[in-house]
Parts: C-alpha cells; structure tokens; sequence
C-alpha cells in the first residue's frame, strides 16, 4: 500500500508539473501571438501614415506650388530614408514623382531662359532634375534678398526688358525701375537680372499651374504596402 500511495503522488506530481508546463506553453505561445500582433499593428499605422503623408496630394486641380512641396518630400525621403543608413534596416525603396508639363510652353515667356526644358520630368534617387529646379529657384530669391524682391520684379518684367534697346529713354526708365526693386547690396544688373527673372517667371507660372493625378501612375511596394510612384500631368488651367 505504501509503495502504492508513493506511485500516485509520483504520478500526481508529474501529472501537475505537465499541466503547469502546458499553461506555461501556452501562456508563452499566446504572449508571441499577442506580441507579433502588436508588431503587425504598429507596421500598418505606419504604412497608412507614409502613405498618407504623400497621398494627400493625390487628387484632382492640385495647385502647382503643392507639387513643388510634394517633390521636394520626395527628394527628402530619397536622401534621408532610402539612401541612408536606415534603408537595409527598414527596407524603404526610394519614391518616384513623374511630372507631365503638357502645357510647358504656357509657362514661358522667352525659351532663350527657359526653365523647365523638358515636358516630361521624373525625380527620384537616380534622376534630381527637378529637385535642382527648385535648387535654382532657391539660388536666384537669394540672390535678390528675398521671394518678394525677385517676385517684384517679375510683376515688372515687360517693363524691365520688352523694350526698345536703342530707345535710350527707355533703357533709362528701365535701369531705373529696376534699381528702385533692388536692395542696394545687390551688385547684378538689370540686364545680368534677365535671365534670372525670367527663369523666376517660369517658376511662378509654375506654382499657378493646376495638375491631375494620372491613375495609372500611382504604384505601391508588392511587399510593404508603402507608395513608391506617383505621377502628375498640366491640366493647362491657371489661378
């Protein structure tokens, strides 16, 4: 009877210890699942949350000057994101913006200084043509002090330079115009200001500009979810 009694507390003990195994299995089992929803979870927030800060813009007569901010995001996340020292770990794929100025000749006034040379622009990690665009436009309000001045002198371009150059009276009245606009640490003249302020208006012209999404163009990462193209064309509608 001893070794009986003996036997069933043995078996008794065994039995507990593989239940409370089991609860731990599976206790541990749930944590993991629990834990690897939670990652899930977190990894969707942050793909609608990218894709949200890009694809705001996505969306019928969006205004020039928001495309403009939209590719210099692109050109950001590129540089940052992409091609830095984050990409192997969090696997960004670099973005691509594709721009389709159909209208471009609406935007110029003379194509002697023209500054979108191109009707068809893609930016991306290989290709920086439009980012150096807004680059330049950057340079050149710098060069003149401030947006207002250069813009200032875009209001007054046909008086600045649709003029007669063997009219001395003209030239005069120009020369002066021109020095009333600029601050006097400013040393360009008014003639090496031309092809300055005429890339400006372009740029300007830009910015009215309204575009469309082209549907075709928007694309997503097969693996991640997250936006890698989108794609705009000139509807040829200004403000």
């Amino acid at each position: 009877m001893e070794n009986a009694s003996k036997a069933l507390i043995i078996a008794g003990s065994l039995l507990i210890s593989l239940v409370i195994a089991g609860a731990l299995v599976l206790m541990i089992s749930n944590l993991s699942a629990y834990q690897g929803s939670n990652i899930q979870n977190t990894r969707e927030a942050q793909i609608q949350y990218f894709n949200q800060e890009f694809l705001t813009y996505n969306r019928k007569n969006i205004r020039g000057n928001e495309i403009l901010t939209l590719i210099n995001k692109v050109v950001d996340y590129n540089e940052r994101k992409s091609l830095g020292t984050e990409a192997a770990d969090i696997q960004y794929e670099p973005m691509t913006i594709i721009i389709h100025l159909d209208y471009r000749s609406d935007l110029t006034l003379r194509t002697s200084n023209e500054l979108f040379t191109q009707t068809d622009y893609t930016q991306n990690d290989n290709n920086n043509k439009l980012g150096s665009i807004i680059a330049t436009c950057q340079a050149i309000e710098k060069t003149y002090t401030s947006t207002q001045v250069i813009s200032k002198l875009v209001t007054n371009i046909t008086n600045l330079y649709d003029i007669d150059d063997s009219n001395t009276t003209q030239v005069s009245d120009a020369d002066k115009l021109y020095n009333s606009i600029i601050p006097r640490r400013v040393t360009n003249s008014r003639i090496q200001a031309e092809g300055d302020v005429y890339k400006y208006y372009e740029y300007t012209q830009f910015k009215r500009a309204y575009f469309d999404p082209v549907d075709s163009g928007l694309k997503y990462n097969n693996g991640t979810g997250r936006v890698t193209q989108m794609e705009f064309k000139m509807t040829g509608k200004f403000e």
